[in-house]
């Protein structure tokens, strides 16, 4: 669990770097797991890459989410400040 932590401590380090290097790997891991489905044939294993997917997608846009409301209160505080 360790390296996990980590690997999520590299991501978000500099938020603002992190959300564009976690859309990066977010985006390897699906297609990787992409070439991966179309590559097997069993049924089996294909649905369980597809769940693996749409888990990485889920994680996906919550990020995309997150960092959005970030930028939001960012804009929000800037025009309270200048009023």
């Amino acid at each position: 669990m360790d390296i996990l932590s980590g690997i999520f401590r590299w991501i978000d380090r500099g938020y603002d770097d992190g959300v564009s290097r976690s859309n990066y790997v977010l985006g390897l891991i699906l297609a990787l797991l992409g070439l991966l489905a179309s590559n097997v044939e069993s049924g089996s294993v294909q649905t369980f890459l597809m769940v693996v997917a749409a888990a990485v997608a889920a994680v996906f846009i919550w990020r995309l989410i997150a960092w959005t409301r970030r930028l939001a209160k960012k804009a929000d505080s800037k025009t309270i400040r200048h009023r």
